[in-house]
This record gives C-alpha cells, sequence and structure tokens, in this order.
C-alpha cells in the first residue's frame, strides 16, 4: 500500500506596517496540503530580506544571527518530519530530504 506524504517549509515575512519597512519573520509548514503559519517573533528590514532564499541577506552581526536563528527553526522541522515518517512508516522517503 502506496500512501503519499508531503512536506514543506517556508519562511516568508509580512510588513508589521505601512510606516516603517520592519517586517516579521514567519514559518510557513505544509503537510499533505494544509498550512500553518507560526510567527518566529523576529523582525528584520524588507530591504535585508531576499524572498527567494528565505533569508536575511548580508553579513552583519544581526543578519548572521537571524539566519542561524532560521537555520535551527528549519533543523527542527526537518527532524520532525523524520519522527513522522518514522511513526507512518515512510521510511523510504527518507532518501529525499
Amino acid at each position: 500500500m502506496k500512501t503519499n506524504f508531503t512536506f514543506g517549509v517556508i519562511f516568508f515575512t509580512r510588513l508589521n506596517s505601512k510606516k516603517t519597512d520592519q517586517a516579521l519573520i514567519f514559518l510557513r509548514i505544509t503537510v499533505n496540503g494544509k498550512r500553518s503559519e507560526i510567527s518566529l517573533k523576529r523582525n528584520v528590514s524588507q530591504k535585508l530580506w531576499d524572498k527567494n532564499k528565505g533569508k536575511v541577506k548580508g553579513n552583519s552581526q544581526e543578519a548572521r544571527a537571524l539566519n542561524n536563528y532560521i537555520h535551527q527553526v528549519h533543523v527542527f522541522k526537518t527532524l520532525s518530519k523524520i519522527g513522522v515518517m518514522c511513526k507512518t512508516n515512510h521510511i523510504h522517503h527518507l532518501r529525499n530530504i
């Protein structure tokens, strides 16, 4: 019996207000087509956000700190994916991570 299991993680921003260029960073997790969004409770200037890469541009201390945090969240979610797949017998999909 083959069952399909889809999992996606992306990071994106939403403007706090139209008065500033500061935006909140969000995480969107999609499992089998169902979305859930979580705020990371971190702000970044829209000018410094790379939409395509889902991370902060630059090499400043702030950019490195935010990108490190985003990376840690992404690793945690990937490990969670492995746990879900093991519980649902989707071990054969582990090579596709």
